[in-house]
């Protein structure tokens, strides 16, 4: 039995990463994690199509149809719980209300704006699986509280699938690779509406891949000097301080 969990470990980790990562994603209140709302509506916004979003000069805010130095619009249902509309989220969470939360209807004719003042500038590549769920929410004509689950659920499907892949990369470190995304920082931003749920697991696979170029002793081919330069492109657009980890490819054998 043991020798068995030890072959397929990269199976059971990635299936207890993905089992407490479901804990954190339906346990965690919505937009309760650092900024998650503001994620949500450029995920969002995104989603739509909206790519550039627009500058207010008076408020440094980012968004689309600006008025009155506020930022982004969305349907007015996600500002909702209950019958209770706000734009910031500081009122204590009440957990009766996500039954109807999860049971309110997607009115996208009423829009209200709200402010995206720190993730306007975010490019897609923060939110590839984020806004997949969205437009899977949109054939299935889910309610609110149900397109916020399924795009958390999104995102941490995609974490799930970067660390399996570092561990097939680095298998000595599966176990070490496991106890870092287990970490509550690390898995409680994959379960959420952040921009984190899927830069810090494409760094995992960054520096895994490298390391895994490096142990093998050979040249680069070009297929994977490609794969090197989709990356850096996609940790740039990201967060640019991370694209640091490309630094690693001068440690490669010439």
């Amino acid at each position: 039995m043991v020798d068995k969990v030890i072959k397929f470990r990269h199976w059971v980790y990635t299936a207890l990463f993905l089992v407490v990562g479901l804990c954190h994603s339906f346990l965690m209140p919505p937009f309760e994690v650092a900024d998650e709302n503001m994620h949500f509506f450029r995920a969002w916004q995104l989603s739509e199509g909206i790519v550039f979003a627009d500058i207010v000069p008076e408020g440094n805010f980012y968004g689309r149809h600006i008025p009155n130095s506020l930022a982004g619009d969305i349907p007015e249902s996600f500002l909702q719980v209950g019958a209770e509309p706000y734009t910031q989220f500081v009122k204590p969470w009440q957990p009766d209300k996500l039954k109807v939360l999860w049971q309110l209807p997607l009115d996208e004719g009423k829009r209200q704006n709200v402010l995206l003042n720190t993730t306007g500038s975010y490019a897609p590549a923060c939110y590839v699986p984020q806004i997949a769920g969205a437009w899977l929410g949109r054939l299935m004509s889910l309610t609110a509280g149900q397109y916020i689950y399924l795009m958390r659920l999104c995102g941490l499907c995609f974490a799930s699938l970067c660390l399996y892949i570092s561990m097939r990369l680095v298998p000595f470190a599966a176990g070490s690779l496991f106890l870092i995304a287990m970490l509550p920082m690390f898995s409680s931003q994959c379960a959420s509406l952040s921009a984190d749920a899927v830069v810090l697991p494409v760094c995992m696979v960054t520096a895994c891949y490298f390391y895994f170029l490096g142990q093998r002793g050979q040249r680069l081919s070009g297929r994977e000097m490609l794969f090197l330069a989709l990356l850096a492109v996609w940790l740039g657009l990201a967060k640019a301080v991370y694209g640091a980890l490309m630094l690693l490819y001068f440690a490669l054998p010439c």
